[in-house]
């Protein structure tokens, strides 16, 4: 076949040639200087060719410069960046709203729960890294909850960090401190819609958002440590001395393989200096928690329609928090659980009083994705969807999620005063969570809850199924 090709190759060139050649020995033989005048205008096309091309050249080198001393702006999964030439500073705007839904099924001895919308989260930053080696975070929720349902806004965040060493985090300012597995998972990556029980009761005096604070991150390979000191949130209002308090956590990877990860940790943290408000003597703390469900701005308190658990005001000496950390992967699989407690020293020659909350946790993920794992955040992110949602031929149905979780926790103890809001209070919750996409999440909470009176107090128990949803987008 191949030299079949190749004769007919050989004949068709000679076909053409022979032509070529006698027109060639017809034509009249150019003389020497018509051949020097060709070769000269030949030289003179190829050199204004070259300058040509060296033009074209240091154009290019020019446009390029140029465009690499532009400031390059993208729109990554919805969130516009602006990272400089140089990439000392890489800044992008940050947004998430996070509207709910609720509706309770059943309730008893709670007076009239009101039902319907409220915006738990509406944020509007900007963050990211400035010189090289420092990084800031501003951000302002437009979501105040309650009855305003958004009217007002507060600043959430404004804190800065100085990373110039490996592995190492320097945090001061406004911020939301390490403390607890749970609450180190942002709000957008949770597997429920609200953070458990036990994790709001041990942070909410010393650690929880907004709260000023100086310290610092440190992780390795598998390990990671924190420590800071912690004041007043900055959305605490009225006259009073400032509190300070320390807080410290540290993890570890403990075991990990291709299928599965182990995670282990302990947190704690001590008021040694309570707030005083001002010509006050009593240095008043406690400890109180709405049902793992805020749905029609619900709020702690002893009036009809609120939700009443607590332990009631505890004139305070020192305070500690205490407890461990447990969570592993496997595969499609995720569990954790944390068991805190929580300790009061009280003024003017009272005995101490105490408590404890602890929660266990666990989800699979129906459509194959896995909770990944950060050694320098100590926690478990949201998954990275292997089919996002999109309608039509080639298109995905996203990332679907199951999870189920029980909390108790515990605020009675018989030396305080007798009051109304003592009590044990359970929660179990089953949640289906829809990720759209790395912007949207639906998630819907079925949640069981029962609170248990002491038999000294005067209030009754407390049973109520609650529905919860939530439509979030976050950029």
């Amino acid at each position: 076949m191949a030299k079949n090709t190749l004769l007919a190759g050989t004949i068709l060139g000679a076909a053409i040639l022979v032509p070529g050649l006698a027109a060639a020995q017809s034509a009249p033989t150019p003389t020497a200087a018509q051949i020097d005048a060709l070769n000269r205008q030949i030289q003179a096309l190829q050199s204004q060719l070259d300058t040509l091309k060296d033009s074209v050249g240091k154009d290019i080198k020019a446009v390029d410069k140029k465009l690499s001393e532009q400031t390059t702006v993208t729109v990554a999964n919805g969130r516009p960046r602006f990272v400089s030439p140089d990439k000392a500073f890489d800044v992008s705007l940050r947004g998430r709203i996070h509207l709910d839904y609720g509706y309770w099924t059943d309730s008893k001895n709670t007076g009239d729960l009101a039902d319907g919308f409220n915006f738990r989260r509406a944020f509007l930053g900007i963050g990211g890294k400035v010189f090289n080696d420092w990084v800031f975070d501003v951000n302002t929720d437009f979501a105040t909850g309650g009855a305003n349902r958004g009217s007002n806004a507060r600043l959430q965040a404004a804190n800065f960090s100085y990373t110039g060493f490996k592995n190492w985090s320097i945090d001061f300012g406004a911020m939301q401190p390490s403390l607890t597995l749970m609450d180190s998972i942002g709000s957008n990556d949770i597997p429920f819609i609200e953070k458990s029980q036990t994790t709001n009761l041990a942070v909410m005096t010393i650690a929880n958002e907004a709260r000023l604070s100086a310290g610092f991150r440190q992780w390795g390979e598998r390990y990671r440590i924190s420590a800071y000191v912690t004041g007043d949130q900055i959305s605490n209002s009225g006259p009073r001395d400032d509190q300070a308090a320390v807080i410290g956590r540290a993890s570890v990877l403990a075991a990990t393989g291709d299928d599965y990860k182990v995670h282990l940790g302990v947190s704690g943290g001590h008021l040694f200096k309570p707030g005083q408000t001002a010509g006050v003597s009593a240095r008043t703390y406690s400890l109180s928690d709405r049902p793992e469900t805020r749905q029609g701005g619900l709020t702690v308190g002893t009036a009809n329609g609120q939700w009443a658990f607590g332990t009631g005001n505890i004139d305070t000496k020192d305070y500690t928090v205490y407890g461990g950390e447990f969570g592993a992967t496997y595969k499609s699989f995720w569990a954790m659980a944390e068991h805190y407690n929580y300790e009061f020293s009280r003024r003017n020659n009272l005995s101490d009083v105490g408590f404890d909350s602890w929660y266990v946790a666990g989800g699979w993920f129906l459509t194959g994705e896995q909770r990944p794992y950060s050694v320098a955040g100590g926690n478990f992110g949201a998954p990275k969807i292997n089919a996002p949602f999109k309608l039509g031929q080639g298109g995905g149905i996203g990332a679907w999620e199951v999870a189920v979780r029980y909390s108790t926790a515990d605020l009675t103890d018989s030396k305080l005063a007798a009051n109304d809001l003592q009590g044990e209070q359970d929660v179990v919750t089953l949640g289906v969570n829809w990720y759209l996409n790395n912007a949207f999440r639906f998630m819907l909470n079925y949640s069981f809850i029962n609170v248990d009176r002491p038999s000294w107090s005067t209030a009754k128990d407390i049973d109520a199924d609650a529905i919860t949803l939530r439509a979030q987008f976050a950029f």
